[in-house]
């Protein structure tokens, strides 16, 4: 959890992921969170910079899923793959980086997408 405020672009993040979640009625596998993070530039002119970010953190809770299986099933993704990071047994999602709602939307349907293979297994 975070202790800051939290900014209307992470609540909104967080919000559109839960909906998607309801729709396909995976909500239950997984839980959401704001948390507190720090963004990895890892090049140019800020190679060693992490600026403060918020991100939301993807929980597994249904026993057959786990982040990293979360992770990779996102960054297989055909259509278009979703890079995230893994903290904490939690995947998360860099609020920094969605930058549009068809970033959001992408990430919310490849999440869908990976919660319900996780299930099938």
């Amino acid at each position: 959890m975070t202790s800051r405020p939290v900014p209307v672009g992470a609540a909104k993040s967080t919000a559109r992921l839960l909906r998607k979640l309801r729709e396909s009625q995976c909500e239950e596998a997984v839980e959401l969170q704001v948390v507190e993070g720090a963004s990895t530039p890892g090049g140019g002119s800020l190679p060693t910079v992490e600026p403060p970010t918020f991100c939301v953190a993807v929980c597994p809770v249904d026993g057959r899923l786990s982040a990293d299986g979360l992770k990779r099933a996102l960054v297989q993704e055909p259509d278009t793959p979703v890079v995230t990071r893994v903290r904490h047994d939690q995947v998360l999602f860099d609020v920094r980086t969605l930058l549009r709602d068809t970033d959001l939307d992408l990430c919310a349907s490849a999440l869908v997408d990976a919660v319900r293979a996780g299930l099938r297994r």
